[in-house]
């Protein structure tokens, strides 16, 4: 009988300890831009300090044109904002978004890729 009362003992120590760790856990946040590049990165296969840099490369370039209009979009960021996140004019983050909607609109299989990211940053912020 001992070594049952041990085991329960155990059992409601672990359980009491679980369940403090996780009212401790810090709640889910808000996606942020960065988490926008993140997955952007990883759906399109272009590290992030290339979509953060000044490279003008035609897939770079697509790839942070799209995180324009994910933060656009699922965000709801402005276009200076994203501006100032992204180290760009304003008018270079409405050239990508526009860019991006036309790109969409002619080839589905594109609109479902960035519709993807957009759905994953949606989903996230749901849970925030």
């Amino acid at each position: 009988m001992s070594d049952v009362l041990t085991a329960l003992v155990r059992d409601v120590y672990l359980l009491r300890s679980r369940v403090a760790d996780l009212e401790a856990a810090p709640a889910p946040r808000e996606p942020t831009y960065q988490r926008v590049l993140h997955l952007v990165s990883h759906d399109f296969g272009v590290p992030v300090a290339l979509l953060t840099s000044v490279s003008r490369r035609a897939d770079i370039a697509l790839a942070r044109h799209v995180a324009f209009h994910v933060a656009h979009r699922a965000l709801g960021y402005s276009m200076p904002r994203i501006g100032r996140l992204a180290d760009r004019d304003h008018s270079s983050v409405c050239h990508g978004i526009h860019r991006i909607e036309a790109m969409c609109a002619e080839d589905r299989d594109f609109a479902a890729r960035v519709a993807a990211v957009i759905h994953q940053i949606e989903h996230e912020r749901s849970r925030a």
